[in-house]
């Protein structure tokens, strides 16, 4: 691996403020007349209702028509309106009077007037008002257009997929665009003021969302080739960076700690188990909660999932879910709770009966912990205040975030429990929904990058704050989630975060105030031996662009590129080449939402491990050679060495083996075979046996047959033109002789026994009986053998003996195998001397064969497939060989007892 360059290549995303519809109190004003029409020429300036400023007042009809100062430009109006309801109109036509194309229409109380642009020089706009209930009318802002060749805004505007930090959007192509613009914010930002893309591509993925959080995205034709979204008409969209840190899969109401319970008001926890209905899962499809005007979504924006708990049912009930979670703070430090409720107040009724929604944490052993910080509980018509009205004694509160600080309770396993109660009366009910995740470690987040004049701070959502500053600790200067300041490089920004149900549970989190840029780094390892990389993310701050600001803090988002095809975003990705080659890898480092990144390029080559040793194969003996390892940094030999490069010189062919290891611990076992040829003036001495043969070291003398010492030599020339004279020495032994005789016979039992003698005195005596002496005796007939060395040499002789006394046979009449005691338990010989071989067949009263052997040495227990047979005769025959070659057949009978 060898890293060819690196190289950081710092982009700073620029932000741009438009500022859009503010008119200065020098800017022209204009009026809709009550009835009739008027024209106006201009490019600039406000045009309202026919009461300006005031409420305009009821039965107007009236419309204005407004032409561009020069020609070819076109008029665009938009701007905000207020007024009734439901019969007050405002109509905007292409052109001149109300024969054109009607642009837009809308209800006095829209509240917006999006962008509306002319397609052919003038826009009229009419108003009309009933005859009841007035309003402060509309306010359009007028400008023109002198190059909208491009049309009047992107189609096609859809979501094609989002991540914990990205939204992916793509929109139809017009090829009379010269560019596009994108411009998102979090819901309801003011167009002008969010972050500004400019791409020629359709389809575009925003990175570095705040994940859980609500966008709004613009994308508009640049028809002015200029960057500007200022006189170009917009499509919008609203997308979600979605949820993605579930610690705790809180939908799986049957996982493995989760525990639901159900009973009554007064006891929720009586029994356990899931009830659908009010333990229930829902979806986004469930639309919105009845008792809400359709205004409480059952799922929050930016998720896919909720759970209620309780249910829209007049029933004296209450129900519980409680999560076990083990605590982590190296992973987070607070939980997120997100909840709506709805309860239902009991006119008349103490609170101790009231509907009720609430949140506890106990440790392990069902013990509250911290009730004061961790705890909440909502009480319908008590702690109800501010909460939304759906008709007399309903109310509901709409999605709220609440944070839970866990971090004192680090290793420690928790419960997380939420109870619902309908209330003591059965006509009453409240249910609550909710999420649960995790919002990872305490930490203020700044927003902004690179040489910015304001710096954006925010804080983990779910909790109440107070930012001050180092310089002025008592001067409060937000008590919002995020806070904008200047930058200082002396000061401390300090923001106080502080439990939204109790301000004295609170903790103060830091940050500094300097700029800060991103500064990729990385460092790579090959793991073994494959095509593995681990890529260590170094990535950090840096106050200048250039150097890191030591505070080790790391960058917020990680784009990599392997060069391969491979990417990820992962922080500290593990990748897997599958080939070798030089590869060119790319790091962007991000943070402010990607408005600052950093892009670090470091080429790499990858290649496999495959040293060799080189060094010659054929030598003479006793000559040096050196052998080398091609490749490696350790080196471990068979010789003991430790360096690459070895000397050696064998005397005979060797096989040299190394271990050889490179830097990413890859190890190789590599062998080299050294073929050595004889070396010159080698003698050998050898000692043979009459009759043996020598074909050894390049000699080739068969059957050697003379007594004594004989001398050869034999002249060689290696290949590698190593002389040799091959001196034999042989001595050749003779063999012994022995001889035990002709075969006989004898009667055993008559002679007690005869000595068979070797004849001689040798080195070593083996007699087949297992005897190692020149003498044995033998007391039985069969064929004797002897093996007996003199000097090195061996021989061999036998004879046969064989028995000629008469045969006796003994079989008994009766056997009691019923009664086992060890005596007369079997039919069988007594004894089988003299026999060479025999048939033994038993049959029963009826002549069935029921036992056969050939065995010298059978054994019948009286027993017939397995059983006895008491008190039966049987007949038997046996047919015997003797070694006398004689034959014998006895029958009788045994009696079985």
């Amino acid at each position: 691996m060898k890293t060819t360059y690196s190289i950081h290549i710092t982009n700073l995303l620029l932000v741009s403020l438009f500022l859009i519809g503010i008119n200065s109190i020098f800017a022209q004003s204009y009026t809709v007349p009550y009835s009739g029409n008027n024209s106006i020429t201009t490019c600039s300036g406000t045009l309202y209702d026919h009461s300006g400023t005031n409420n305009y007042t009821n039965s107007a009809n009236g419309y204005t028509t407004i032409y561009p100062q020069n020609a070819g430009d076109l008029i665009q109006v938009s701007g905000t309106t207020s007024g009734e309801s439901c019969c007050d109109y405002i109509y905007i036509y292409d052109g001149v009077g109300l024969s054109g194309t009607l642009l837009w229409s809308g209800i006095a109380n829209a509240g917006t007037i999006p962008l509306v642009r002319s397609t052919s020089g003038p826009i009229t706009v009419r108003f009309t008002s009933d005859g009841s209930v007035t309003g402060q009318g509309f306010a359009l802002n007028i400008s023109c257009c002198n190059a909208c060749s491009c049309g009047n805004g992107p189609s096609g505007l859809q979501i094609l997929n989002s991540g914990s930090n990205y939204v992916e959007i793509s929109w139809t192509a017009n090829a009379a665009a010269p560019q596009y613009l994108i411009e998102y914010g979090p819901v309801g930002f003011t167009p002008g003021t969010g972050t500004l893309i400019t791409t020629g591509s359709t389809t575009y993925t925003i990175t570095g969302l705040t994940e859980g959080l609500q966008y709004d995205i613009y994308v508009y034709f640049d028809c002015n080739n200029d960057g500007s979204i200022s006189g170009e008409i917009p499509a919008r969209i609203t997308a979600c960076a979605q949820q993605q840190n579930y610690c705790i899969n809180f939908t799986n109401l049957s996982g493995a700690g989760v525990t639901c319970t159900y009973g009554s008001y007064s006891s929720p926890y009586s029994y356990t188990g899931v009830i659908n209905g009010r333990h229930t899962v829902m979806t986004a499809a469930d639309g919105y909660d009845p008792y809400s005007s359709n205004q409480l979504p059952c799922v929050p924006p930016c998720e896919s999932n909720s759970v209620r708990l309780g249910r829209p049912y007049s029933s004296s009930e209450g129900q519980s879910i409680t999560y076990s979670y083990t605590v982590d703070t190296n992973q987070n430090d607070y939980l997120i709770l997100k909840y709506a409720a709805v309860l239902y107040q009991m006119a008349g009724y103490s609170s101790s009966s009231q509907p009720r929604f609430a949140l506890k944490i106990l440790n392990s052993n069902g013990v509250e912990l911290n009730s004061a910080c961790n705890s909440f509980e909502y009480i319908a018509g008590y702690n109800t205040t501010g909460w939304n009205v759906y008709s007399s004694y309903i109310y509901w509160k709409n999605w709220t975030t609440h944070s839970i600080d866990i971090s004192q309770y680090h290793g420690q396993t928790i419960l997380i429990r939420l109870i619902t109660q309908h209330g003591s009366s059965s006509s009453y009910f409240g249910y609550a929904y909710f999420t649960l995740s995790c919002g990872g470690n305490y930490e203020l987040r700044n927003n902004s990058c690179g040489n910015a004049q304001q710096l954006t701070f925010s804080a983990p959502p779910g909790y109440s704050y107070r930012w001050y500053l180092s310089t002025n600790p008592s001067q409060t200067i937000s008590t919002n989630q995020s806070v904008t300041v200047t930058p200082s490089g002396s000061a401390t920004l300090y923001c106080a975060v502080s439990s939204l149900n109790n301000p004295s549970c609170s903790f103060t989190l830091t940050a500094d105030m300097n700029t800060h840029y991103p500064l990729a780094n990385f460092s790579l390892q090959q793991l073994g031996c494959a095509f593995t990389y681990e890529f260590t993310n170094l990535s950090t701050l840096s106050n200048d662009g250039i150097t890191p600001n030591g505070s080790g803090d790391p960058c917020e988002t990680y784009y990599w590129d392997f060069g391969d095809g491979q990417t990820s975003t992962d922080e500290n990705p593990t990748i897997t080449y599958s080939n070798p080659g030089t590869y060119t890898i790319r790091l962007i480092a991000g943070i402010s939402s990607d408005q600052c990144q950093d892009t670090i390029f470091q080429n790499i080559t990858v290649a496999d491990f495959t040293p060799t040793i080189l060094g010659d194969t054929l030598s003479c003996s006793g000559v040096n050679h050196v052998l080398t390892v091609s490749d490696g940094v350790t080196f471990a030999w068979n010789t003991g060495d430790s360096t690459s490069s070895i000397i050696v010189n064998p005397n005979n062919t060797t096989t040299y083996s190394v271990v050889a290891t490179n830097s990413t611990g890859c190890s190789r076992t590599l062998q080299h075979r050294m073929t050595i040829k004889p070396s010159y003036n080698t003698t050998f001495n050898v000692t043979l046996c009459q009759g043996d043969s020598y074909t050894e070291n390049g000699f080739n003398l068969q059957d050697l047959s003379q007594i004594g010492s004989s001398n050869y030599t034999l002249p060689l020339i290696t290949s590698e033109g190593c002389d040799s004279i091959l001196q034999l020495n042989i001595t050749v032994n003779p063999l012994p002789s022995i001889n035990l005789g002709e075969d006989f016979s004898t009667c055993f039992e008559n002679s007690g026994g005869i000595y068979l003698d070797a004849g001689g005195e040798y080195d070593q005596y083996l007699w087949s009986n297992g005897g190692t002496g020149r003498f044995i005796q033998v007391q039985d007939s069969g064929l004797y053998s002897l093996t007996v060395t003199l000097d090195g040499c061996e021989a061999t002789d036998d004879i046969f003996i064989s028995d000629n006394c008469p045969l006796r046979f003994y079989l008994p009449n009766t056997i009691t195998p019923y009664y086992p005691d060890g005596i007369n338990d079997y039919f069988m010989l007594a004894n089988t001397n003299g026999i060479r071989s025999l048939e033994i067949n038993i049959y029963d009263r009826w002549g069935k064969l029921v036992f056969e052997s050939k065995d010298i040495n059978f054994k019948w227990d009286g027993k017939i497939n397995g059983e006895i047979h008491p008190n039966h005769v049987f007949s038997y025959r046996l047919y015997v060989m003797g070694f006398d070659t004689k034959r014998y057949v006895l029958k009788g009978t045994v009696t079985v007892l």
